[in-house]
């Protein structure tokens, strides 16, 4: 099986539509793939880690797929 590429490379900034709901913007810190199990994956799925940095954090949200991601920010 083929891995599918990635849209998104590291470091860009997304806007996405996290599970809750909401709109949040960030940096993309992790490429990685859908997983199905314990150590399987699905490699026609491509995700993202998105990372997000306040003052004194950073919030990190994994398992971003494309269908999630709004838009591509500059």
């Amino acid at each position: 099986m083929r891995k599918k590429q990635h849209k998104y490379k590291l470091k860009d900034k997304l806007e996405f539509k996290f599970y809750d709901g909401d709109v949040r913007q960030g940096f993309v810190t992790k490429l990685s793939y859908k997983k199905m199990a314990h150590d399987k994956y699905d490699y026609n799925d491509p995700c993202y880690t998105v990372s997000i940095k306040e003052i004194k954090r950073t919030w990190h949200y994994p398992s971003i797929t494309n269908d999630m991601v709004l838009c591509k920010l500059n």
